[in-house]
């Protein structure tokens, strides 16, 4: 059963034509008569006989429970980092590459198009008088030894200076 009528209609026109179909999200009741959400994936088997039908059904309720809560805590994260403007980062050591939020173009006083998501892009925006300081901390940090939690200045493309609180 589904609570979307073209949702039915979809997984019923696709069964028909004997199409693979993985994880399709419905609903199903149970025998009290409560509904609960599953994931069906379904292949057709040809045999001598015809053409039948496997099917898997999942109850994915839990999976789909976590799924909101967890977009409910990244809704209420993002209006908090909005309203206090803060700005969030990630770097990939790895790959060298920065992933900034839209806060953190602003703080920086950067483009976004411009902005080359590097490591280095950061270190032009430190100020050169703290950047050895700003980099070391970074390093620190980078070895397990020291929490990441400094300030620095850093100097927009039009020359002015701003503080940077960073954690």
């Amino acid at each position: 059963r589904s609570r979307q009528p073209g949702q039915r209609n979809a997984f019923l026109a696709q069964l028909s034509k004997s199409e693979t179909a993985a994880g399709v999200d419905m609903f199903a009741l149970r025998k009290d008569g409560s509904e609960f959400q599953v994931e069906i994936s379904f292949s057709p088997i040809e045999s001598m006989d015809g053409i039948y039908t496997s099917a898997a059904i999942r109850d994915v309720t839990s999976r789909k429970k976590i799924e909101q809560q967890l977009k409910e805590t990244t809704d209420r994260l993002v209006m908090a980092t909005n309203a206090s403007f803060i700005g969030v980062w990630d770097y990939d050591v790895v790959n060298n590459k920065l992933m900034w939020d839209d806060s953190m173009y602003l703080l920086y006083g950067i483009d976004k198009r411009s902005f080359e998501g590097v490591y280095q892009a950061w270190q032009k925006s430190v100020h050169p008088d703290d950047l050895e300081a700003a980099s070391r901390e970074v390093e620190l940090a980078l070895a397990g030894t020291k929490d990441f939690d400094t300030e620095f200045r850093v100097v927009w493309p039009d020359g002015s200076v701003h503080f940077i609180k960073s954690k």
